[in-house]
């Protein structure tokens, strides 16, 4: 009896637990430059060599993201229509600051240790269409000048912008 009455606990026990189990969708989605280009109106530029690009939607958010790894570092580039500067990277360190410039557009480029690696988060804001671009890498001895490289790739100049 005693025996029986553990299987049924058991049991009882593991039914429970399956029905707590929640599963949440993921609400990011794979897209290509083409469904980014629908969503927001632009694409994303890629430095020369750059492998493994993948490109993923938070339709929600309005929010672009593409992936890409570039002499053997992982970088996230994001890109936002908002109507002023935000943080769109999604990355929560403790940075330094120092202004910089992406091609014409001045921005900042913030920088943190975790563990032996560097984190590096480049950000800026093309005001004319309301473009929020975060671009953000985390390797060990990642310099400025490589991520400030990268970002100006990154960014696509429009139209508008090249008109003087």
């Amino acid at each position: 009896m005693k025996k029986l009455l553990i299987l049924f606990l058991t049991l009882s026990m593991c039914f429970s637990a399956a029905q707590a189990t929640v599963l949440v969708p993921n609400p990011w989605i794979d897209a290509t430059p083409d469904d980014l280009l629908q969503l927001v109106g632009v694409r994303f530029g890629l430095p020369e060599d750059a492998q493994d690009v993948s490109y993923r939607l938070l339709i929600d958010e309005s929010l672009c993201e593409m992936h890409f790894t570039w002499q053997d570092i992982a970088f996230t580039a994001r890109l936002r229509p908002v109507m002023d500067w935000e943080d769109i990277s999604g990355m929560y360190y403790t940075f330094t600051q120092t202004p910089v410039q992406v091609n014409r557009f001045e921005g900042n480029l913030l920088r943190a240790q975790d563990g032996e690696n560097d984190v590096l988060l480049c950000l800026w804001y093309d005001l004319a269409p309301g473009l929020m671009y975060s671009l953000s890498a985390v390797a060990p001895a990642l310099s400025d000048d490589m991520l400030l490289e990268a970002a100006n790739a990154v960014l696509i100049m429009h139209q508008h912008e090249t008109d003087e």
